[in-house]
């Protein structure tokens, strides 16, 4: 319970109070069964006096509008959404489609503590300052499918349409992102800009002021499924990608390209359920995975104009394969283990940095019931255990140096054995034991940590409300 004291009459309280406008508007256009267009609008308006002890307050005491005799404020937000979307089916077999999105956002600050003037910080009027934002996103897409179209052109019984059967949906995909900020801004910017119907040089700058920041990225997804043999399957991916990424520095503004390309990229998949009469007694499913890719990426980082110094190059390369074996035995048995290598080189300013990296793991899960004479339960012990063992690899090779010399050998290593069950009619119960090896090769240091952990469950109902 608060105190009143003879000193609280000294204090000035401080109040906050918000009075706004906010309007909001949309349509939504549908031509077509398969063409969509929506637009959305929100606007929002400050109707506080801020008095005129202040330059801030002074601007937008000046800058207030009326409707009608009535005082309708400033606006200090607006929102400008737009998105269009066509996804015709042509013949059954092939699936364009087509997206084109576009999010503009206005911001004025009536509690920033300078003005802003119209030419940078020593001349022309002074004016709120405002920050906006933009971005534009284009989608573009199509899906084949082989099968319903070698139906179409050769016939169900065709040697073409046999073959293309072993081709699932192939999927081909293309993005572009287009974005930029200012700050400080003593204008609203054009409507070309808040529609996102300007070029990208648009973006960069409006009205002589350059972007804080604009980015243009775009990128290129291809993929499918091919079946093989009875149970198997191989599915291929293809990515590219590349932007650049204006950023202001001072006056200007100084680029940085970056791209990857993700190729090859696979992974073989094989599953074999065994004849009953054979191997299915002792083991009735079995599974196996086989994944590769190899990722190459780049970052250039441009320098200022008129500089005599070059560019800052990065390259970076990088190949995983990951193997898994998946077995499942009678009486519930499932086992399986798989195992990660990923292996990367990245090139900086003549330096080669070495990362390996190797991951293993296997796990055993069975269920079980206890003997009588040790307890009675009616459910199961579900029963798992795991062991995994990750190992880092890191050295550098210096520019001109013949060898690579490591700074980073780490391993870790993890075994945990898990029990649970659930004892009618509404309890649960489990118990988990878990060791953890961390050796750092590079520090000579190694530490161990045990967890133990039980729990306890007890669901209830106390009924219905009415």
């Amino acid at each position: 319970m608060p105190v009143e004291r003879l000193s609280d009459s000294l204090v000035t309280p401080a109040r906050s109070r918000t009075r706004v406008w906010r309007n909001n508007g949309g349509i939504d256009f549908t031509p077509l069964r398969s063409v969509e267009l929506r637009m959305d609008v929100t606007s929002l308006r400050d109707l506080r006096d801020y008095g005129d002890s202040t330059t801030i307050g002074r601007l937008m005491r000046g800058q207030r509008r009326g409707l009608l005799g009535v005082n309708v404020g400033v606006e200090t937000q607006r929102w400008v959404t737009s998105y269009a979307t066509a996804a015709p089916l042509v013949g059954g077999w092939l699936r364009p489609r087509a997206t084109v999105g576009t999010s503009f956002a206005f911001n004025r600050d009536p509690n920033g503590r300078d003005p802003v003037r119209d030419v940078g910080d020593t001349a022309g009027g002074f004016h709120v300052p405002a920050a906006f934002s933009n971005s534009r996103r284009l989608d573009l897409g199509v899906q084949l499918d082989p099968l319903r179209l070698g139906r179409q052109a050769f016939g169900d019984s065709a040697v073409a349409t046999r073959l293309l059967r072993r081709v699932t949906t192939i999927d081909l995909a293309f993005s572009r992102m287009q974005a930029s900020t200012f700050d400080r801004a003593p204008f609203v910017p054009s409507l070309d800009y808040q529609l996102a119907l300007v070029p990208f040089d648009g973006f960069r700058s409006q009205g002589g002021l350059l972007a804080g920041s604009a980015a243009d990225n775009w990128n290129v997804n291809a993929g499918g499924t091919v079946l093989l043999p009875p149970g198997m399957h191989v599915s291929l991916n293809y990515r590219k990608t590349q932007g650049v990424t204006w950023a202001l520095r001072s006056d200007q503004q100084v680029p940085m390209r970056t791209g990857s390309r993700e190729w090859p990229s696979a992974q073989l998949s094989w599953a074999y359920t065994p004849s009953r009469t054979t191997l299915g007694g002792v083991l009735p499913a079995l599974s196996a995975q086989l994944g590769y890719r190899e990722q190459q990426t780049i970052a250039e980082q441009l320098p200022f104009e008129g500089l005599a110094t070059g560019a800052t190059l990065t390259r970076t390369a990088e190949r995983f394969v990951r193997p898994l074996l998946m077995l499942t035995w009678r009486a519930g048995i499932a086992t399986s283990v798989d195992a990660a290598r990923t292996t990367s080189d990245r090139i900086s300013a003549g330096n080669r940095f070495h990362t390996e990296r190797d991951q293993r793991s296997a796990s055993l899960g069975f269920p079980f019931r206890p003997p009588a004479w040790l307890a009675r339960l009616k459910n199961e012990i579900r029963t798992a255990a795991r062991y995994s063992l990750t190992v880092d690899r890191v050295c550098l090779q210096a520019a001109g140096q013949p060898a690579c010399v490591p700074y980073v050998d780490t391993r870790q290593s993890q075994s945990q054995v898990s029990m649970d069950t659930d004892v009618p009619p509404n309890f649960s119960a489990g118990f988990q034991v878990a060791y953890l090896l961390n050796d750092e090769r590079q520090a000579n240091r190694k530490t161990s940590q045990v967890v133990v952990t039980a729990f306890l469950e007890l669901h209830t109902s106390v009924g219905e409300l009415r």
